[in-house]
């Protein structure tokens, strides 16, 4: 539930919490990367600056398997594996949790809960990278669709949870980024390709 340790800035997650002690949960519609679309109850969180480490809560993993926070459901990592198989590990259709702001200016950073504008914003780029998925540059798609090493190779160990090519490992705002610089990079080779073309 950390988002950042430091001495001048302690930052996490926790979960929100009504007068009872009871999390507040909201019911949204989900769209998950395999296709379906479920109407899901999710436990809301807020960021705070804890004074103690004590005051920052359990994340929800240990050794893959998952517990949910409402019912206190442990899913073990078998489970979790073949759901997140079928998802080419999530990453596609993760929840967004937080946004990190930097003002490099006066090397400082920050951290808030995302609005309608940061999930729109996520959305839209799940869309325009699905477009941009079927496009090629003439000689290979635009997304880094190589094989990842195998498993425990270069120190990766995500392939059980269905991460097997390169692009798995990122979220479509990244996906988005990477292609968006590998057009810009083509357009200036071949535009300085073409300036420097011998005349006939």
């Amino acid at each position: 539930m950390w988002l950042a340790k430091a001495s001048s800035q302690n930052r996490a997650l926790r979960w929100k919490r009504d007068s009872a002690g009871k999390i507040v949960t909201e019911l949204a519609e989900v769209n998950y990367a395999d296709g379906t679309m479920r109407t899901v109850r999710r436990p809301l969180l807020e960021i705070f600056a804890p004074i103690k480490p004590m005051e920052v809560e359990p994340g929800t993993v240990a050794r893959g398997s998952a517990t949910c926070p409402i019912t206190g459901f442990t899913t073990p990592v078998s489970s979790i594996r073949r759901q997140l198989k079928l998802r080419a590990g999530g990453a596609a259709d993760a929840r967004l949790l937080a946004i990190r702001q930097s003002n490099p200016k006066i090397n400082d950073r920050s951290y808030r809960s995302p609005n309608l504008t940061d999930e729109t914003a996520a959305d839209l780029a799940k869309r325009q990278i699905d477009a941009r998925s079927q496009a090629t540059d003439g000689i290979r798609s635009l997304l880094p669709n190589e094989p990842l090493p195998p498993a425990g190779g270069l120190g990766f160990r995500v392939q059980p949870y269905g991460m097997v090519q390169w692009k798995h490992l990122f979220a479509p705002r990244q996906q988005l980024a990477l292609t968006t610089l590998t057009q810009s990079i083509n357009r200036a080779s071949t535009t300085r390709r073409a300036r420097h073309r011998p005349r006939k």
